[in-house]
């Protein structure tokens, strides 16, 4: 009878055979896991990505939907703005203009410059890319009114150089202070005014009242009139602060594209990180009687046709990046704004350009995402 021996190894061959077949379904477990990890990192950049986009027109929509109020029948009976003219001053651009609710400036980037040109139209700052970056998006400023509404403790009497304002049960936040615009609103109209001087019946935070003084004391750009040419009733009248506003692109202090906000001449702000372009365009109503917008146009042709007074929306379009650059290997892609992607990008810019430029190009390993909305200024169309 024929004994087997039992085995009491293995061979080199078996060795060799089982390490290739552990190497092939380990690469495939990496394999597996690097695409399940792009995939998600893929994912997240684009989710943050559409919160970003949603977050900068937020901000942008906000304060466009309240450009113009001034306050109850403002559209209609409009603003007695008793303000000097600053000319050229940077200061003049954001106060003494405030009874003109909106104004653009279309980018230039072939020039590196802005059209109109800011400094030329007595706006921002006299070297505006040292101010706004070298990008050359356009740049959108609007007026509003900032935080609440304070009203008259008494009546304004016609020929007063002083009103006084009910801040009861407030925390002092946007009480006006002296240098800051003012516009008093009531169903007859509203007066801009610069505030002069303050005094309090009672220091912040348990202040009951505040009186506002006009003497022409202060400039940029200063009060051209320091009394009151009608009555101003106090069951009747609302003060509110009015405020510039500048929406631009520019690079963070880590070099990265973002949307910027600034507040009179406060420092800037940065809202959302990511942001590459900006382009705007104005709708404005040519049509008899005022109705809609039925045309819509650069800050360029807006500005030549002096037609800012019938603008009555703004149409945004905004290309933002990912925080963080996902993609394998960079991408070469065109990206439009606010033109018709399906007929060569036309419309995106003034009635002069091609419609070559009205692509913005992009070659980089991050995802890029476009994001549009029109916005109606609820204050500048009639009440239907």
């Amino acid at each position: 009878m024929k004994v087997t021996k039992a085995q009491s190894g293995i061979s080199l061959v078996e060795v060799l055979v089982a390490v290739a077949i552990s190497g092939i379904l380990l690469a495939g477990v990496v394999q597996i896991f690097l695409s399940t990890r792009q995939a998600y990192t893929t994912m997240d950049a684009a989710s943050r990505l559409q919160e970003d986009g949603r977050f900068a027109l937020n901000f942008i929509a906000g304060d466009l939907r309240e450009t113009g109020y001034y306050g109850c029948n403002g559209r209609q009976l409009g603003a007695d703005n008793l303000l000097t003219d600053a000319g050229a001053t940077v200061n003049g651009f954001y106060r003494s203009d405030i009874v003109e609710p909106i104004t653009g400036f279309e980018a230039d980037p072939a020039n590196g410059a802005w059209i109109p040109g800011p400094a030329g139209a007595g706006a921002l700052a006299a070297a505006p890319a040292a101010v706004y970056g070298n990008l050359y998006s356009d740049i959108l400023a609007v007026r509003i009114p900032l935080e609440q509404a304070f009203g008259l403790t008494n009546d304004v009497i016609t020929g007063s150089s002083t009103f006084t304002l009910d801040v009861t049960n407030t925390d002092c936040n946007g009480i006006p202070e002296v240098g800051q615009v003012v516009v008093l609103s009531d169903c007859q109209g509203a007066i801009v005014v610069q505030v002069d001087a303050v005094a309090d019946d009672v220091a912040c935070p348990n202040a009951t009242a505040r009186t506002v003084t006009l003497d022409g004391t202060l400039g940029n750009p200063g009060n051209a009139t320091t009394s009151f040419s009608r009555d101003l009733g106090a069951d009747l009248t609302e003060a509110y602060r009015m405020v510039t506003r500048v929406y631009y692109v520019d690079l963070n202090g880590d070099g990265v594209p973002a949307l910027f906000r600034r507040t009179d001449t406060a420092a800037p702000v940065e809202l959302v990180t990511g942001v590459e372009a900006m382009q705007v365009r104005y709708g404005v109503d040519t049509a008899d009687p005022p109705g809609f917008a039925n045309i819509y146009q650069d800050a360029n042709t807006v500005n030549a046709a002096n037609n800012w007074d019938s603008v009555v929306s703004a149409r945004i379009g905004l290309l933002i990046r990912s925080v963080d650059a996902v993609k394998t290997t960079p991408e070469a892609l065109q990206h439009c704004l606010l033109g018709d992607p399906m007929n060569d990008c036309a419309g995106g810019e003034g009635a002069d350009s091609t419609n070559a430029d009205n692509w913005t190009d992009t070659n980089d390993r991050f995802i890029h995402h476009v994001y549009t909305t029109t916005i109606v200024f609820r204050n500048r169309i009639p009440v239907l």
